[in-house]
């Protein structure tokens, strides 16, 4: 029988029970989050999307009027800022009868690179164009192209329920 007392949330990425993603750091969160469900403890695994202050990294072409990501034009990708991510593990840590022995995906929004772009145009008040990275960055960066592939196939473009992410209780 599990120990009393408030679950320990362990954060991670949404890709448990697929194949190996080739994505290292993904693979072992994985391998994390298997190791701690064969312990005994009471736990709540915690698998935020993408985090939002991701998409504000220097580099990304801002200050050149684009902005380039993972994901393509017309594709949806979640996220969720971290500090939202704070505030739910927070709820989960105050309620452990409730939320102990679960697993929750985390989202805040789920966003388009066309609707990045205009959110970004009329933030800067002045045309921003989205593109997903160029082929050659992703064939010169084994990561990249890695991380693209799986946000093509789903596994790394979120599924969290978001509607009950946003109410007040901050819980999915």
């Amino acid at each position: 029988m599990p120990p009393e007392g408030p679950p320990a949330p362990f954060p991670r990425s949404p890709l448990l029970g697929c194949p190996p993603s080739e994505a290292g750091h993904f693979d072992s969160k994985t391998e994390i989050e298997t190791h701690i469900r064969n312990l005994d403890i009471r736990s709540t695994i915690v698998r935020p999307a993408a985090f939002m202050e991701m998409l504000m990294l220097p580099g990304m072409g801002l200050d050149q009027g684009t902005y380039a990501f993972l994901m393509r034009p017309d594709q949806a990708m979640q996220c969720i800022a971290v500090d939202d991510i704070r505030k739910i593990v927070a709820t989960i840590f105050s309620d452990p009868d409730r939320f102990g022995g679960r697993t929750i995906e985390i989202a805040g929004d789920a966003m388009t690179g066309n609707g990045l772009q205009d959110l970004f145009s009329r933030a800067a008040g002045r045309p921003i164009t989205y593109r997903r990275f160029p082929d050659g960055l992703l064939e010169r960066n084994r990561l990249l192209v890695r991380l693209a592939e799986l946000v093509d196939d789903g596994r790394c473009a979120g599924a969290a329920d978001i509607r009950p992410c946003a109410r007040s209780s901050g819980i999915c």
